[in-house]
C-alpha cells in the first residue's frame, strides 16, 4: 500500500526547505570569507608565494653561519645570486686604482629580502654616489646584508672578509633587534653537525620538511590566513 500523496509532499517539504537553509548558509559564508579576504588585502596587501630554491646556509666560526658560496636562490620570486665571498651580487673583482669602495653591514633589510639586485639599499646607494661625486670616481659599494644577522655577526664579517674585500669605507646599518645577540658559537656547532641547511625551515629542504613548506605557500595565498598565522602561530627560529 503507498502512502496518500499529500502525506509524501509534506515529508519532502521540510527536506526542501533545509536544503535551501544550508546553502543560503553556504553562500552567506563563502560571502563573508571573500568579504574577510578583501578587507585584509586592503589593509595588509596580497602575500607572496616564495619559490624554490630558498637560501642556503652553512657553519661559520665568526659569524656562526654564512649563504653558502657560489648558489643561487630566490628571495620571493627575485633570483639572487651568491658570490664566492658568501655575499648577495655578482663576483667582487680585484681592487681598481682609484675606485672607492663601501661595505654595507645589516640585516634582510641591507640583503634585500623580497626584493631584486637593483632594487637593494647598497644598489640605491652606490647609484647615489656615482652621481652626486664631484671628482668623478668610481664607486662599488659591496652588500655585506645577511637576513637575520645582528651587530655582533656583522662585525665578524668585518674582521673576515674586510682584509680582502678592502673597504674604504664601512657603513652598519642598525636595527632595534640588533640588541639581541646570536650566541655565534652554538650556531657554529649546531650547523657544523648538519652541514649546509636552508634559512627558512632552519633543515634540509626534503620530506616532511618540503612538504609542509609547500603547504605554507599554498596559505600565502589567502592574506586574511597568513596574517592570522603571523600573529598566532608558532615561529620558531631556525638557529639557537
Amino acid at each position: 500500500m503507498t502512502g496518500h500523496p499529500d502525506s509524501r509532499t509534506r515529508m519532502r517539504a521540510p527536506r526542501s526547505k533545509l536544503r535551501r537553509r544550508l546553502l543560503a548558509l553556504t553562500i552567506s559564508l563563502f560571502a563573508s570569507l571573500v568579504a574577510v579576504e578583501v578587507v585584509f588585502r586592503v589593509v595588509f596587501g596580497a602575500p607572496l608565494s616564495e619559490r624554490l630554491p630558498v637560501v642556503r646556509v652553512q657553519a661559520n666560526p665568526h659569524r656562526g653561519w654564512e649563504m653558502v658560496p657560489g648558489e643561487e636562490h630566490f628571495t620571493y620570486h627575485h633570483r639572487v645570486r651568491v658570490n664566492a665571498y658568501g655575499l648577495r651580487g655578482a663576483e667582487v673583482r680585484a681592487k681598481a686604482p682609484g675606485e672607492v669602495r663601501v661595505l654595507t653591514l645589516g640585516d634582510s633589510l641591507v640583503y634585500g629580502q623580497g626584493v631584486a639586485d637593483d632594487e637593494t639599499v647598497p644598489w640605491y646607494l652606490e647609484r647615489a654616489l656615482e652621481l652626486r661625486d664631484p671628482l668623478g670616481r668610481e664607486w662599488t659599494v659591496i652588500n655585506g646584508g645577511h637576513r637575520a644577522y645582528d651587530t655582533h655577526q656583522e662585525l665578524g664579517l668585518l674582521e673576515e672578509l674586510g682584509p680582502e674585500l678592502e673597504p674604504d669605507i664601512v657603513v652598519i646599518f642598525f636595527f632595534w633587534n640588533d640588541f639581541k645577540e646570536r650566541d655565534i658559537a652554538a650556531t657554529y656547532s649546531k650547523l657544523s653537525a648538519s652541514g649546509p641547511i636552508a634559512f627558512d625551515v632552519g633543515a634540509k629542504m626534503e620530506g616532511w620538511t618540503e612538504l609542509k613548506w609547500r603547504a605554507i605557500q599554498v596559505l600565502r595565498r589567502s592574506a586574511a590566513v597568513m596574517t592570522l598565522y603571523d600573529t598566532v602561530g608558532k615561529r620558531s627560529s631556525p638557529f639557537p
